[in-house]
């Protein structure tokens, strides 16, 4: 809304206006995130200058053993009704997973993960076909990179470097404002003989 004492009242072009002129409100945009960790699935609705305006938290076996995908839809689901109940315009989803992923394909690519259930499914495509939202999986360090490159401490510096420790341990490279894509291929730490 806009006050009349807002504006010059000598510009004739406002001169008619009454006290109070309301104007139909543009809905907020905002993008759904979501971490799926080796124990907890937490997800955000985020605003377009990185504020968290709400939260959802499930454990990723809640729905029982291999049934992380369902526990990350009704997530987004859940996410989604919310945006609604305030008049958030949703924008798209970004889903970052614990294990080497193929971000162009939308999937996790290998097994060798603490949430194995999501490899090889079509998570981006299954979100998106769900929502109707652009969607966008990666690795869940990859994410957490940019997201403090865009929005944290690393915000205004050209390179940064990530250790998330955590379940296991990740890393991740912005390096001239641009996320660095690691290959790794058939790579595993050596666990000692018990």
């Amino acid at each position: 809304w806009v006050r009349r004492s807002d504006v010059n009242i000598n510009d004739r072009r406002f001169s008619a206006w009454p006290e109070v002129c309301v104007f139909p409100a543009v809905p907020m945009t905002v993008t759904l995130g979501i971490d799926v960790g080796a124990t907890t699935i937490s997800g955000g609705i985020v605003t377009d200058a990185g504020e968290v305006v709400a939260v959802v938290r499930e454990a990723t076996a809640a729905r029982g053993p291999g049934n992380a995908v369902g526990t990350v839809l009704a997530v987004i689901d859940e996410l989604g009704a919310e945006a609604d109940r305030r008049g958030l315009a949703l924008n798209g989803v970004g889903i970052g997973l614990p294990g080497l992923v193929d971000a162009e394909k939308g999937l996790m690519t290998s097994t060798m993960n603490l949430v194995p259930e999501f490899a090889h499914v079509p998570l981006a495509g299954d979100v998106r076909a769900r929502t109707g939202l652009p969607t966008f999986v990666d690795n869940d360090v990859n994410a957490q990179a940019l997201g403090e490159w865009t929005f944290g401490l690393g915000r205004g510096a050209s390179s940064l470097v990530l250790l998330a420790l955590g379940t296991a341990v990740g890393g991740s490279l912005v390096i001239g404002g641009t996320l660095a894509m690691l290959f790794l291929r058939d790579w595993e730490l050596p666990v000692p003989p018990s």
